[in-house]
């Protein structure tokens, strides 16, 4: 693993790649709802399902587009999945937690969650970038640019093991 540098630049964010599954079961229930409607079928039940579809997809494409996390240097700066844009640096982050849950429809699920005096940002090892913000974490730590208390041994293991993984 190699020292991160001062203008370390990158993004953590949803990979785009996640949302084609959602797209074919919504493509399929929609082309339902067209069916109905062009049939004269319960035009009322096409109706709603197909509004309730459109927003399901809207809710769906915002949350995926507009969550980010982009670091330059020792600022991060965080966009909500409402769009709301928030800014911080390295000094405000008081914990961060490696956590592992599992669940037997999906498995295991990796994630961080840094935390500060007013937020909290989860970030999933699916996501684009993960790695890299394992690396960075794990780098200004040893710095000593993060509070010692900030990471324990074992999450600090994990972020190594994140880091490193291909």
């Amino acid at each position: 693993m190699t020292m991160m540098t001062d203008n370390s630049k990158f993004t953590v964010r949803y990979p785009k790649s996640d949302m084609i599954i959602f797209f074919l079961a919504w493509g399929f229930f929609a082309a339902f709802g067209v069916l109905l409607l062009v049939m004269g079928v319960q035009k009322l039940l096409a109706i709603v399902m197909l509004v309730y579809l459109s927003l399901m997809a809207a809710a769906m494409i915002c949350s995926t587009m507009l969550f980010g996390v982009s670091v330059d240097g020792d600022s991060l700066k965080l966009r909500t999945r409402l769009g709301r844009k928030y800014e911080f640096t390295l000094s405000d982050i008081r914990k961060i937690v490696c956590s592992k849950n599992s669940s037997i429809k999906y498995g295991p699920r990796y994630t961080v969650i840094i935390r500060t005096d007013d937020r909290e940002i989860e970030l999933m090892k699916s996501m684009k970038g993960f790695k890299e913000m394992c690396g960075y974490l794990l780098d200004r730590h040893s710095a000593g640019e993060l509070a010692a208390s900030a990471i324990s041994k074992n999450c600090a293991a994990t972020l190594k093991k994140y880091s490193q993984e291909k």
